[in-house]
C-alpha cells in the first residue's frame, strides 16, 4: 500500500484489530477517531496518508504535539494524546510493514531512523512481526535496535556495510549507566538483528559472532573508566567457548 488512501489504511487497521480480537469498545473508538480524520482530510481536499497530515490534525484538532517527550507531572496530557497518536501510528505501520505498531512508544518514536539503516530495520520488523513475538518483547527489541543505529549515525557509520565490531563496542561502553540485565537484552537483540542482517544479505560478515554474552546479575554495570579490574572483570563475564567474542578488544 505506498500510495494508499486514508480510508484505505483505516479499514485495514479496524480488520486487523478484529482480527486480532480487540474488545469493541475499543475498536468503536478507533473508528470514531478515524472518522474525524477522514473529515478533516476531506475538508483539507487529502486523500492520501502522511506522517505530516496526521502531525497536522493531532495539532489542529486536539492540541496535541506528538514529539513531545512527557513527564511523570504531565501524565494527564499523555493519557489525552495516547489513543489519537497510537490510531496515527497505526495507519503509518500497516502502510509500510503490513501490521499494527506496538503500543508504548518510548522517548525515541520521535527520532527518525536514519535512512542508511532503514530498509535493514524494516526487515528486521518484518521478521519480528513474522516470529509473532509479543508486542511487549517486540518493542523492547525494536527500541534496543533502533538507539543503536542512531548512536551509529552520531558516529559517522554511513551504511549498514560499515558497521564492525569496534563500533559495536563502542556502543556498548556508551552505555555506561545501564545495569548487566539491560545489557542483556540490549546483546541478544543486538545479536538477533546482526544475525538476520547476514542472512538476508545486508552484511557479507556475520557480526553476530562478535557480541558476546554477558553474565547478568544485579551488582555489575559497564564501567566508566576501563582499568585493569574493570576489563579483568568483563573477559571473565563473555562465555568464551564462542571464538568470534571480541567486542571489547582493540580495534
Amino acid at each position: 500500500m505506498e500510495r494508499a488512501t486514508i480510508r484505505e489504511l483505516s479499514e485495514a487497521v479496524i480488520g486487523e484489530l478484529q482480527r486480532l480480537g480487540y474488545a469493541s469498545v475499543t475498536i468503536k473508538l478507533y473508528q470514531r477517531l478515524y472518522r474525524k480524520l477522514l473529515r478533516y482530510a476531506d475538508e483539507s481536499g487529502i486523500q492520501h496518508h502522511s506522517i505530516d497530515v496526521c502531525h497536522r490534525w493531532m495539532r489542529d484538532s486536539f492540541g496535541i504535539d506528538p514529539t513531545l517527550v512527557v513527564r511523570k507531572k504531565e501524565h494527564a496530557y499523555k493519557q489525552n494524546s495516547y489513543l489519537p497518536i497510537r490510531v496515527c501510528q497505526c495507519l503509518t505501520e500497516w502502510q509500510l510493514h503490513g501490521c499494527l505498531p506496538l503500543k508504548k512508544q518510548g522517548k525515541l518514536a520521535a527520532r527518525d531512523l536514519p535512512r542508511q539503516f532503514k530498509e535493514a530495520y524494516d526487515s528486521y520488523v518484518a521478521f519480528c512481526c513474522e516470529a509473532g513475538y509479543s508486542a511487549s518483547g517486540t518493542y523492547t527489541r525494536l527500541n534496543r535496535i533502533k538507539r543503536m543505529l542512531l548512536f551509529f549515525d552520531q558516529h559517522a557509520v554511513s551504511s549498514v556495510q560499515s558497521i564492525t565490531a569496534w563500533k559495536i563496542s563502542e556502543f556498548f561502553r556508551s552505555q555506561i549507566e545501564l545495569d548487566s540485565r539491560t545489557v542483556a537484552t540490549m546483546l541478544t537483540a543486538s545479536r538477533v538483528f546482526f544475525r538476520h542482517l547476514y542472512q538476508k544479505g545486508f552484511t557479507q560478515e556475520d557480526l553476530s559472532e562478535k557480541v558476546p554474552v554477558v553474565k547478568a546479575n544485579r551488582k555489575f554495570r559497564l564501567p566508566r573508566t576501563w582499568k585493569q579490574e574493570d576489563v579483568l572483570s568483563v573477559l571473565n563475564s563473555i562465555d568464551r567457548k564462542r571464538p568470534g567474542n571480541r567486542i571489547f578488544s582493540s580495534p
